[in-house]
């Protein structure tokens, strides 16, 4: 659905796991407790380790193609650790049935976060009190 286009002309940088090297990856991982077993996962919480500890104003898209199976183990795995950074982050899962204009609101609605996060949202009231 051409996501990252999107996101770069809604103004983002946008990094994948696959710009952070294997041996970045690694790294990071090295710092966990315990290993993950799959692959995928350790790409993909590798890529997370090392995006948090960069600088800057940023978010997460968690794009799955399914809730179950690796996705939703690492996806849990992601999430706490994002929740931990306080970092924002917001969880796509796509299917057949996922049209462009339903996931072209829902990042819009996201990026709008992340500028208020880092911009003068100092106008607006609260959406908690």
């Amino acid at each position: 659905m051409d996501m990252i286009e999107k996101l770069k002309k809604m103004g983002c940088n946008v990094v994948t796991p696959t710009q952070i090297s294997k041996q970045e990856r690694d790294k990071q991982l090295r710092k966990l407790p315990r290993s993950i077993f799959w692959t995928y996962g350790r790409d993909l919480l590798g890529a997370l380790l090392n995006f948090v500890e960069r600088p800057g104003n940023k978010g997460v898209i968690i794009l799955s193609s399914f809730g179950c199976g690796v996705d939703s183990f690492i996806d849990n795995m992601i999430v706490r650790r994002l929740t931990q950074y306080k970092i924002p982050y917001l969880n796509i899962t796509l299917d057949e049935h996922t049209g462009d204009g339903g996931l072209v609101t829902r990042i819009e609605a996201f990026v709008d976060i992340l500028n208020w996060r880092g911009g003068s949202h100092k106008s607006y009231v609260s959406s908690h009190g």
